[in-house]
């Protein structure tokens, strides 16, 4: 196997700052609560979701004017607003495990010229983001459950038929998915949540 790229991803939806008599602070939903953030790991959080390979981020913060990226990093990382995903690794079923993918698009599915290409798009109904229809079915089915076991439930269904086992073809689909996160997130068409 080549070897793969490992993603910094971000958990949550942002709710956005808040201004008191304090600090602002910025809000992020995560699972059922919330959880507030400075707006320099607000900022490196929204960033993750274009730039989320880990030197990329770690650039793009410092442009944004961030001081220490590599310590925002870690707290964002500790807290778990941002999740680590390695296509190659073997830790990849635990960490799919604990989330879910939440849609956001609308479904466009796809056409008789391109079937193997699935279309979603934003309030527009413009395309926004193109994905396998393996991808698809997770983005349209994952806010049921987990991430790991909506490959499960993708990887035993009868068609199309495939001579691989079913635990192979759900690690190939979960590795899929996880390469497809990067544009699902900056297209803005799902995110990352807690599993229940």
């Amino acid at each position: 196997m080549t070897p793969s790229t490992v993603y910094l991803l971000p958990v949550g939806f942002p709710m956005g700052v808040l201004h008191g008599e304090g600090a602002p602070v910025a809000v992020i939903r995560v699972g059922a609560g919330l959880a507030e953030v400075g707006l320099a790991e607000y900022e490196v959080w929204n960033l993750a979701a274009e730039h989320p390979a880990h030197d990329a981020l770690v650039a793009a913060a410092y442009r944004a004017g961030v001081p220490d990226p590599a310590a925002v990093l870690g707290t964002l990382h500790g807290s778990g607003l941002l999740t680590v995903a390695d296509p190659a690794s073997a830790e990849l079923p635990h960490v799919l495990s604990r989330l879910r993918l939440v849609a956001l698009g609308i479904g466009l599915g796809n056409t008789p010229a391109e079937p193997e290409t699935c279309l979603i798009s934003g309030p527009d109904l413009e395309p926004r983001v193109s994905v396998s229809p393996g991808v698809y079915s997770v983005w349209a089915t994952s806010y049921q459950a987990d991430i790991w076991t909506a490959c499960g439930w993708l990887a035993t269904q009868p068609e199309p038929p495939e001579t691989s086992p079913a635990g192979v073809l759900r690690l190939r689909l979960a590795r899929a998915v996880v390469a497809s996160l990067p544009v699902l997130l900056a297209g803005g068409v799902a995110y990352l949540d807690e599993a229940a």
